[in-house]
């Protein structure tokens, strides 16, 4: 695949270089804290064996994965597919170093700041992050000038508010500056962050991706699509508006009437699930009717992902609306454990699946496609590596597959307050960041000997 083929403004090879370069420094500093998480993670075992997820270890943890690791790939992924997916030109290649700058050390201020329990450390990093994620805005809204598919990137940036609200939320919790860290509004963070944000987005990408690197004869109807994603949003706006009314009401309605009180949240769970699962539905019919036969490895489990995280999210939305209607008949460390198998398991596996998709392809191209490297033409290679082989596959899968036993050990270890487990997750998951680290060295290494 060249990008020669691919609608870009016309750019030329060191402008799509430097943008390549841009999106390979955010995915390998948020690998670098996929591993300073999981070696986090290890020091708070013992506290989470405890049921202790609250504990500052585990928020400097948490913190580190989601803002250095999650929020940081998400980025530098964005740089790319703005202006490839969407068919235009990324308005500052500088701005985007700017953002990362800004959220590199909003990352190592929150985990760091959460580690000691420094709470204007956290407000600033706080602060500093959302600065980021406004110059990302800026930069994006600026690009959208000259995308092709305006209407489709302004579907995909909505996603923005409710990343906006959690970082909001966020700042609250540890100023002062507004409402107290009430369970419901932690749950409200939580959800609108992991569920509203990275779920979303990537619910939301994938079938554009997919159409980018497979061609398949399966057209979705823009009915189907308005629907699905209609479903998602309207599901999320229930679920962040949902415990907000429920703090509203007064104390007696809320225990007279639970069953009530949860019915937003319900509600709002059912929309989301079926709209993941109509999603599902279109990129398992695009696969399944593709032109070409063989398919590369790494899209079975990317797929595979999505499928797990589907049925996870059924279990989390028991919780969220079991918790907000007040019932207690479930173990007392259920949210949290599944807050550990969704964020480590799910969100994790998935985002590292597409990192070893995207940056074979972005080291390859960079290397051996004349549209990015013109000094190929005069010394051309005669076997250039195969751009679906170059990442090791028994490394990846190996790595994969730590983070989901990893992420249920340490689930489990909570719910039966077994330390030893919670500590043998943390080390499992900590093996498979190194191993994935590995396979990127490996890769990096394929394409350089060549």
């Amino acid at each position: 695949m060249s990008l020669g083929t691919v609608p870009d403004g016309g750019l030329t090879h060191p402008v799509l270089r430097a943008r390549f370069m841009l999106t390979r420094v955010y995915m390998w500093t948020g690998m670098i804290f996929m591993v300073l998480s999981w070696i986090v993670l290890m020091i708070a075992s013992s506290e989470l064996g405890k049921g202790g997820i609250l504990h500052p270890y585990v928020l400097s943890s948490v913190h580190f994965f989601v803002v250095g690791t999650v929020l940081m790939t998400i980025q530098g992924a964005i740089m790319q597919i703005t202006p490839v997916v969407f068919q235009g030109t990324l308005y500052s290649i500088p701005l985007g170093y700017a953002q990362y700058a800004l959220l590199l050390l909003g990352s190592i201020g929150l985990g760091g700041s959460f580690f000691v329990y420094w709470l204007p450390g956290l407000v600033i990093s706080g602060l500093l992050v959302l600065l980021s994620i406004l110059i990302l805005f800026w930069n994006i809204g600026k690009s959208m000038r000259s995308l092709k598919k305006r209407a489709d990137a302004l579907r995909v940036m909505i996603i923005g508010l409710f990343l906006l609200w959690t970082l909001v939320l966020g700042i609250f919790f540890v100023s002062g500056w507004g409402p107290s860290p009430t369970p419901n509004f932690l749950w409200n963070h939580l959800e609108s962050g992991l569920v509203g944000t990275f779920t979303t987005l990537i619910l939301m990408l994938t079938p554009r991706l997919m159409n980018f690197f497979i061609s398949s004869h399966y057209k979705s109807t823009q009915g189907m699509r308005t629907t699905s994603e209609g479903l998602l949003y309207g599901g999320l706006l229930l679920l962040i508006v949902g415990p907000l009314i429920v703090t509203s009401l007064p104390l007696s309605a809320s225990h007279a009437f639970p069953i009530l009180v949860a019915l937003p949240i319900w509600a709002g769970w059912l929309l989301y699930w079926i709209g993941y699962g109509l999603i599902l539905f279109r990129l398992i019919q695009h696969i399944r009717m593709r032109r070409r036969k063989e398919m590369e490895w790494i899209f079975h489990w990317i797929i595979g992902g999505l499928i797990g995280g589907w049925i996870l999210l059924f279990f989390w939305a028991m919780s969220s609306a079991l918790m907000t209607a007040g019932f207690s008949r479930y173990p007392e460390g259920w949210p949290g454990a599944l807050l550990l198998v969704v964020l480590f398991g799910y969100i994790q596996w998935t985002v590292a699946a597409y990192m070893a998709k995207i940056m074979p392809f972005l080291r390859w191209m960079s290397r051996f496609d004349p549209t990015i490297n013109p000094a190929i033409r005069q010394k051309p290679r005669r076997n250039p590596p195969n751009m679906r082989t170059v990442m090791p596959r028994g490394l990846t899968r190996t790595a994969l597959l730590a983070f989901f036993a990893g992420s249920l050990l340490l689930g489990a270890g909570m719910l039966r307050t077994l330390e030893a487990w919670t500590f043998l997750g943390s080390i499992i998951g900590a093996l498979g960041a190194l191993l994935y680290m590995l396979s990127m060295v490996i890769m990096y290494r394929r394409t350089m000997m060549a």
